[in-house]
């Protein structure tokens, strides 16, 4: 009788066992599902303008930069020009909350009043990059300034939807040509629409309309022809808007200095490890 109790004793604690492991099975299956859930959402936790890539944990606006500029620039420069564009994004950082930096807040006067100031300090310490290796940073790192702000205008802007109101444009959509910054802001008009050109509202819900900041959105994911995407097409816009502003920034400098012109680029697009230092980390955006 003591061995039958015994055992019946054995058989309750195993089965006890038996469900707490289930019970703790349980759990782990639940707290696995969640983990990948938050995997697979936290890239896109975080939406301004070009949204952050799931490939790599580069930015779009790095990838962006970085096939326009490789093979024009060296390592070390693209490198301090990509921190510089990249820095606008960086949560909580000044470049983040200011609206004109992305072609935000529908206001487009003040977006290219941002763009020509920044211009303006990037060719202003070019002046003497030749010789100076704090000015030659500082250089590059407006121009990497600039360069989020004229690359957020494709994905932050109207322009592409307007220009898809053209024919050529939509049965040609990666051969549709560059913004005339010239026009700005009143130059463009709809063909079938007559809207015109408008800057992206970050707090207004029409902003959905806007925004081709990836192809998650409803606007980034519209489609165009075959499976190109809007959001394609505006990435491809920046790309060839930064090689054009890489070029502009050359011609500026051989106006601005044409005796020194040839040392002064070729400083800046063969910048060494020296500049790292002298660029003084991730700096502010705003600032000197």
């Amino acid at each position: 009788m003591v061995r039958i109790s015994a055992g019946i004793g054995e058989l309750r604690d195993g089965a006890r066992a038996v469900v707490t492991n289930k019970n703790k099975y349980r759990q782990f299956r639940r707290l696995f599902f969640f983990f990948c859930l938050f995997l697979f959402l936290c890239p896109h936790l975080t939406a301004r303008a070009f949204a952050p890539s799931s490939s790599g944990g580069q930015s779009i606006h790095e990838g962006i930069t970085r096939d326009a500029l490789t093979h024009i620039v060296s390592d070390d420069s693209l490198k301090l020009i990509v921190e510089a564009n990249d820095s606008q994004d960086k949560a909580g950082g000044e470049g983040a909350l200011e609206c004109r930096r992305h072609f935000d807040g529908g206001n487009l006067a003040a977006a290219l009043s941002y763009i020509d100031r920044e211009k303006k300090k990037a060719l202003n310490c070019a002046a003497e990059a030749d010789g100076d290796v704090q000015s030659r940073a500082d250089a590059l790192r407006h121009f990497g300034l600039m360069l989020h702000c004229v690359q957020d205008f494709y994905s932050r802007s109207n322009y592409l939807e307007i220009e898809l109101e053209l024919p050529a444009c939509r049965a040609n959509p990666f051969d549709i040509p560059l913004v005339d910054w010239s026009k700005l802001p009143d130059g463009y008009e709809g063909a079938l629409s007559g809207l015109g050109l408008a800057a992206a509202r970050h707090t207004d819900k029409a902003d959905e309309k806007l925004n081709k900041d990836s192809e998650l959105t409803p606007e980034g994911k519209k489609i165009v022809s075959g499976k190109i995407s809007y959001y394609s097409v505006a990435r491809e816009l920046a790309v060839r808007e930064t090689q054009r502003q890489w070029n502009l920034f050359e011609a500026l400098i051989r106006a601005r200095c044409p005796e020194r012109s040839a040392a002064v680029i070729a400083a800046l697009k063969q910048a060494g490890a020296e500049i790292s230092t002298a660029s003084g980390g991730s700096k502010a955006p705003e600032d000197n």
